[in-house]
């Protein structure tokens, strides 16, 4: 199979499931969030037994931790920053919701347990497509020369990816992650597997 051939993949729902592709068009005409952001990860055809994944409201949090267990997910961390944001916070507490073995333990995570500084919102904040491919460029290319207004970039995608290295087992802990994520984006491994996806989605795409 091609997906064996990439460091990683991305499963795009209305392809795998073709009743979503129909509601699509409405969903995204609705201003506001639906079942369908909750869905998702419930019927990845991937099934994966470890996982993080975001939610924006935390009344959610525990409902949705314990059907990853009835799914058979062995561990997985369900986490909201306490903006309501979705990923885990990088200007300030994260409420998470921690599966292991059968079992959930809710818990606050800062950046402080990984080791980096607070940043607010703002300055991570998107723009349009072509401006954000851009700066993803830059973080992932710039090896230690990475410019001042870039860090707190790095620092949202490092506590993200440490709490994703520490679910699969590969880091210890979130300071170890933290470093983990870190020499990848430094020593230019996460753009080459980022080259090495579009590489091969390209080649896939033409047979």
């Amino acid at each position: 199979m091609v997906i064996t051939k990439m460091p990683f993949t991305f499963i795009l729902a209305p392809h795998y499931h073709p009743a979503l592709a129909v509601v699509g068009p409405y969903r995204k005409a609705l201003p506001f969030r639906t079942m369908f952001n909750l869905l998702g990860p419930l019927i990845s055809p991937a099934r994966p037994r470890r996982m993080v994944l975001g939610i924006a409201n935390p009344a959610l949090g525990y409902i949705y931790a314990r059907s990853l267990i009835e799914a058979g997910v062995d561990c997985a961390l369900v986490v909201c920053g306490c903006e309501k944001l979705d990923e885990i916070s990088c200007a300030g507490s994260t409420w998470v919701w921690e599966v292991r073995n059968g079992n959930i333990v809710e818990k606050t995570i800062h950046p402080d347990d990984f080791g980096l500084p607070i940043h607010p919102l703002v300055s991570v904040a998107g723009t349009n497509p072509q401006d954000n491919a851009v700066l993803f460029k830059t973080l992932l290319t710039s090896g230690n020369d990475l410019p001042d207004n870039m860090i707190p970039y790095l620092h949202f995608v490092l506590l993200n990816a440490s709490a994703l290295l520490v679910v699969s087992g590969i880091a210890q802990d979130f300071i170890q992650g933290v470093e983990l994520a870190r020499e990848s984006v430094a020593s230019g491994r996460a753009w080459a597997a980022l080259e090495q996806f579009r590489d091969t989605s390209r080649e896939t795409a033409k047979n």
